[in-house]
């Protein structure tokens, strides 16, 4: 793949390939009785597994109440395991921004390592407070910038889960007439066992992280391909949904349809959206203007494709400050 660095993209390049299907919003509109429910997951028509409320997009994320009408108790079980490895690949955001998820704003800490205390952050009134105890390691103080920059290591995440909680949120918000496109991802998301029927399609994820615009509830967008002359066969089925959540931007691909076997003659599409245009102050009566790409957020490039446990990914944030102070240890 090209290097992400050198493909800014323009928002026309994203929006004149893809168009909007439905996001978590308008699908949190349906409400039915509880006995006309039907799991779009498993099937269940069962009135009693649908006791739980069930969110489109996980808590962790950020705490919202745009429920799925549509996702059996059973079911909501089996995906909180997902859930929790992309907790671990979230980090540390929603401790550091005063973000309350399902109760209260959690409390992060870092993985634990040999010879090294994990670092704890705990927010107070949208105040950050990070203990480091004996940790010498992990952060660098710069008094003269008043600044401190910090390596926060991530408790270890099984890539696929990642993707399967995001492939969950897309299906969460597809319309009705338009699950047909996901009745094979579907059955991949439900066994455990199996394999992905496309075995070269790479499980991307980009990131964005904003420097000036905060989501305070997350929200999640589906798109699918516009009837263009993109006459590339991988394109026309590969859908994307797009996640705020805090300061991160998250942006992951699907093959829809039943054939998933990607075309290894041509490149696969991967149009990106453009979310730094978030942190962008437009002029006011401007058709054009131009914007400095250093001064763009933060895009990562990321695959999650593993199966396996990893301890990477870990999240280096600078922070300003006015002055440091000595604590007790954060309970």
């Amino acid at each position: 793949m090209k290097e992400i660095e050198k493909q800014i993209a323009t928002p026309n390049t994203f929006f004149n390939n893809y168009r909007k299907v439905s996001d978590s919003i308008e699908a949190a509109k349906s409400d039915k009785p509880k006995n006309q429910r039907t799991c779009r997951f498993c099937g269940s028509k069962n009135e009693t597994n649908y006791r739980t409320k069930a969110h489109i997009i996980p808590e962790l994320l950020g705490a919202h109440n745009h429920l799925s009408d549509s996702e059996c108790d059973l079911c909501n079980r089996i995906f909180a395991e997902h859930e929790n490895h992309l907790a671990n690949f979230y980090g540390p955001f929603n401790s550091l921004l005063g973000i309350r998820t399902k109760k209260k704003v959690p409390v992060f800490k870092s993985r634990n390592e040999q010879y090294c205390t994990s670092i704890s952050v705990k927010n107070e009134n949208g105040t950050p407070r990070i203990f480091f105890g004996d940790n010498l390691n992990d952060f660098k103080f710069d008094n003269d910038r008043k600044r401190l920059t910090i390596n926060f290591k991530k408790k270890s995440f099984i890539p696929v889960a990642v993707y399967k909680s995001f492939l969950k949120m897309a299906i969460s918000i597809c319309p009705d007439d338009s699950l047909i496109h996901f009745e094979s991802l579907i059955k991949w998301l439900m066994d455990v066992k199996s394999k992905h029927p496309a075995n070269q399609f790479p499980f991307l994820l980009y990131r964005t992280r904003l420097t000036k615009m905060k989501f305070d509830k997350p929200f999640a967008t589906l798109y699918f391909p516009s009837i263009t002359s993109n006459t590339n066969p991988n394109f026309s089925r590969l859908a994307t949904i797009v996640v705020h959540a805090g300061i991160s931007v998250f942006q992951t691909f699907f093959l829809i349809d039943e054939n998933l076997e990607i075309d290894t003659k041509d490149e696969i599409p991967f149009y990106k959206y453009p979310a730094y245009v978030h942190d962008i102050k437009t002029p006011d009566n401007c058709e054009k203007f131009e914007v400095p790409i250093n001064s763009l957020s933060k895009l990562k490039q990321i695959i999650l494709n593993g199966d396996k446990k990893v301890d990477y990914d870990d999240e280096l944030i600078h922070l300003s400050f006015k002055k440091v102070r000595r604590s007790k240890d954060i309970e």
